[in-house]
């Protein structure tokens, strides 16, 4: 059988492997999102322990502008939107609320609700690509 062949199991058409592409892609949407998680969570401290440094080497008001962060969706979208759409089901609902919880944390007012809307949406993604590539490497349909 060759990767992306389907194959009728109980009536239900089923992929019975994960293309090279679609690996690549899930590979590189948990690359992505583990970026962004270390991001949310290593940022502050960073900002903390050495202003003198991010300050020289950031443009001033960089880590906290909105346009910024909102900018850092679009590569999140681009790639595990393709990646998890493709697998359909559950992988669907784990890139909507990702998604809707990223963006939304670029406008609640709170910085505690803001990082924690961040580490779920970058936590879910990263959860999504890794249980998705698992099931595949173990020959079954997630």
């Amino acid at each position: 059988m060759k990767a992306g062949q389907r194959v009728r199991a109980g009536g239900v058409a089923m992929e019975l492997a994960i293309s090279r592409r679609d690996h690549l892609l899930h590979r590189l949407g948990m690359g992505l999102s583990g970026l962004c998680l270390a991001h949310c969570l290593l940022l502050p401290f960073l900002l903390a322990a050495a202003p003198l440094a991010l300050i020289a080497w950031l443009p001033r008001g960089l880590a906290e502008s909105e346009w910024f962060h909102a900018a850092l969706i679009a590569p999140v979208v681009l790639v595990s939107g393709p990646a998890l759409l493709r697998g359909g089901g559950w992988r669907v609902a784990a890139l909507v609320l990702s998604v809707s919880a990223l963006t939304v944390a670029l406008f609640v007012a709170s910085e505690t609700l803001e990082v924690g809307l961040t580490v779920a949406g970058a936590t879910t993604l990263l959860a999504a690509h890794w249980l998705t590539l698992r099931h595949q490497r173990a020959g079954g349909q997630a």
